[in-house]
C-alpha cells in the first residue's frame, strides 16, 4: 500500500515538473541542458518542449461517445466458471479454517493476560476485531459463490 501511494505521489510530481528544455553550445565548447534561453551564453542546438501525452483507448471512447462495458470481457463457458467458483470456494474454506484458528487463539489469550495489562489487552481485543471480520468476509464471499450456503452461519 506504501509503495502504490509513494509512486503515485512521485508520478504526481513528475507530471509537475515539466518544462522547457533548451541546449546550448557555451564558450568552452561543451553542450549543456538549461530550462530558460536566457541561460543560454552560446547557440542554442534544440528546443526541448514537454512530450505530448498519448490518450489511452478509454480516454477516446469517452471522447468520441462510445460505451465500454460488460460486451468487452471474454467470455467463458458455465463450466469453467464453475471450476474456477469451486477452486475460489476451496480458497476461501482454507482462510476461513484459518481465521477461525487465529481467533481461538486470540480468546484464549485474552483469557489469559490479567487486567492490568491494558495495553497488550487493547491489542489482543483489536486483532480479535480483525479477524471476526475477516470470517464475517469470506462467509459473505461463500454464500456469493453458491453451494457453500452452510458456511454462512456461526
Amino acid at each position: 500500500m506504501i509503495r502504490i501511494f509513494v509512486g503515485g505521489a512521485v508520478l504526481l510530481l513528475a507530471a509537475g515538473a515539466q518544462a522547457q528544455l533548451y541546449s546550448c553550445k557555451g564558450d568552452d565548447g561543451r553542450i549543456r541542458f538549461v530550462s530558460a534561453r536566457a541561460q543560454c551564453a552560446g547557440d542554442i542546438i534544440n528546443n526541448y518542449s514537454p512530450a505530448k501525452t498519448k490518450k489511452t483507448k478509454a480516454a477516446k471512447a469517452a471522447k468520441s461517445g462510445k460505451k465500454r462495458g460488460p460486451g468487452k470481457f471474454a467470455k467463458i463457458s458455465p463450466q469453467k466458471q464453475r471450476t474456477l467458483d469451486k477452486a475460489r470456494g476451496d480458497v476461501l474454506l482454507y482462510e476461513l479454517e484459518s481465521e477461525k484458528k487465529i481467533k481461538t487463539l486470540l480468546d484464549k489469550l485474552i483469557g489469559k493476560t490479567p487486567p492490568e495489562e491494558t495495553r497488550r489487552l487493547a491489542v489482543l481485543h483489536k486483532r480479535r476485531k480483525e479477524h471476526a471480520l475477516n470470517i464475517t468476509a469470506i462467509r459473505q464471499e461463500l454464500a456469493r459463490l453458491g453451494g457453500y450456503a452452510s458456511y454462512s452461519g456461526n
